[in-house]
């Protein structure tokens, strides 16, 4: 049988390597070659650097394979806390997954847009419009995707909280750590012009960082062994 810390450590290594290729796909490609508003300038630098944005996709097609494993660990590390909430969270965390793959399907439609023969028939005008088109529904799928983003926080934080063996300073974080999503949610899609007040921009920059921590505690500190309470029969020690 797998001790906790041998699969809280699996699930760190899982965790690191996600959120790198996640940084990639959807912060460094989004930001590098799409320019707000501006399709021509768009166009040049996905032509200039084709390659780069190409494994944008590939890095976040393997992101989400890795998800998977992520979450499957998470579950067998926290299924005995509360196997409900363990679902809650597994459930929620690939809800992600569609979105994700809405967002790579927009960009491949984009590469096919600037380099298949059969659309040079568009006039500039007309090129221009369709590959604002596809950038705003990637961008559009992204925006979707902060909400579940968030959600599947909560019922992790909380089987972290109540675990026992983890610290509880470590749900909190990650609890925190589905607000900003949350919130960048409910601007994009009620208010775009709202602006932060500066005291809730400074949190919310403040609490981003939770799932970093809860990765390299499950990393390098792994897990302690459950309670007897949680390590007894399956729902002998289980919440909801």
């Amino acid at each position: 049988m797998d001790s906790n810390k041998k699969i809280a450590r699996l699930a760190g290594v899982l965790y690191v390597f996600f959120i790198l290729t996640f940084i990639y796909s959807l912060g460094y490609v989004p930001g590098h070659f799409y320019v707000q508003g501006d399709a021509a300038e768009s166009i040049r630098r996905i032509q200039e650097a084709e390659s780069l944005f190409r494994l944008g996709i590939v890095v976040g097609m393997f992101a989400c394979v890795v998800y998977l494993f992520l979450l499957a660990a998470l579950y067998k590390l926290l299924s005995p806390v509360s196997k409900f909430a363990a679902l809650m969270m597994v459930v929620f965390g690939v809800s992600h997954l569609p979105l994700f793959f809405t967002g790579h399907v927009d960009q491949l439609n984009l590469l096919a847009l600037l380099t298949e023969k059969h659309y040079a028939a568009f006039n500039t005008e007309q090129l221009h419009a369709q590959a604002l088109l596809l950038i705003d529904g990637y961008k559009n799928s992204v925006r979707i995707n902060m909400f579940f983003m968030s959600i599947w926080l909560f019922p992790f934080g909380y089987l972290v909280f109540k675990s026992g063996f983890l610290p509880k300073f470590l749900g909190i974080l990650l609890m925190l750590n589905g607000l900003p999503y949350l919130v960048s949610f409910l601007k994009d899609v009620l208010d775009p012009t709202f602006t932060y007040p500066t005291v809730l921009s400074y949190f919310l920059k403040a609490v981003v960082n939770g799932e970093f921590v809860a990765c390299l505690w499950l990393l390098i500190m792994g897990a302690k062994e459950p309670t007897a309470a949680i390590a007894g029969p399956r729902g002998t020690g289980e919440t909801i």
